[in-house]
């Protein structure tokens, strides 16, 4: 059981953990990036393309040799596109300086 004293420090770190949280999702930055994740989410083209990529993928397993290089081949052709899509493009580059900003804390492993 924690005494009064642990019981404050706690409820003292979750509000300083909810504030940082709350401030963190109110930079423009994660605004961005939020709206970039919904604008991917509901782009029926890259969508397709990514289902056709991971549909490729599973289905190796069950291919000859011949069969594998070629499937292997569309799936790369279609991730290269996915990879050259301005949107994700921008979607990564906006997560990667989320990270960024997160890193001194992972790395503090608060």
């Amino acid at each position: 059981m924690l005494s009064e004293e642990e019981r404050s420090e706690e409820e003292r770190l979750l509000k300083k953990a909810r504030e940082l949280r709350e401030d963190f999702r109110s930079l423009p930055l994660y605004q961005r990036y939020l709206a970039l994740k919904k604008s991917h989410a509901e782009e029926v083209r890259i969508q397709n393309a990514e289902k056709e990529v991971d549909s490729l993928k599973k289905s190796l397993r069950f291919l000859s040799s011949e069969e594998r290089k070629d499937v292997l081949e569309k799936a790369k052709a279609i991730q290269k596109s996915l990879d050259e899509e301005p949107l994700l493009v921008n979607e990564k580059s906006v997560q990667a300086s989320l990270l960024a900003l997160l890193a001194p804390l992972r790395e503090a492993k608060l």
